[in-house]
């Protein structure tokens, strides 16, 4: 139907819904995520839909469960829903990179006025990139 108004999805997309082609995906993958899950706590943001994706539909429903068990509120973080989904598959969550707001942040309130702080800053910045 996109196609009596314009060329391409992409551009029906952008047009219409001021979105890519990338986060309509995510969000049709998250919906149809969604249609798996009990009734009762379900995930507030796409990005906690996202990891539980990576399973099978008949576990999805299994790995959330386990998520809102393990939070501390009953609302589980999206690396709380990772870690159940990495106790499902047995990989390793993947590890964190490092944030440009973290280190902007840093930056803005660590004046770095002496030789031996950009030292120690360096050396914690390349930290957070290693995924130490």
């Amino acid at each position: 139907m996109y196609r009596t108004e314009h060329a391409t999805f992409d551009d029906y997309l952008e047009t219409k819904w001021r979105m890519s082609r990338s986060w309509a995906c995510r969000r049709i993958q998250a919906a149809e995520t969604m249609k798996v899950l009990p009734t009762g706590k379900k995930p507030m943001t796409e990005r906690q839909v996202r990891p539980l994706a990576e399973l099978p539909p008949g576990e999805r429903a299994a790995a959330w469960n386990a998520a809102v068990e393990a939070s501390l509120t009953g609302a589980p973080t999206t690396k709380e829903v990772e870690s159940a989904v990495s106790e499902r598959t047995g990989e390793p969550p993947e590890p964190a990179e490092a944030s440009k707001t973290t280190l902007r942040w840093l930056t803005h309130y660590w004046r770095l006025a002496t030789d031996e702080e950009r030292r120690l800053f360096d050396n914690f910045r390349a930290g957070i990139g290693s995924g130490r």
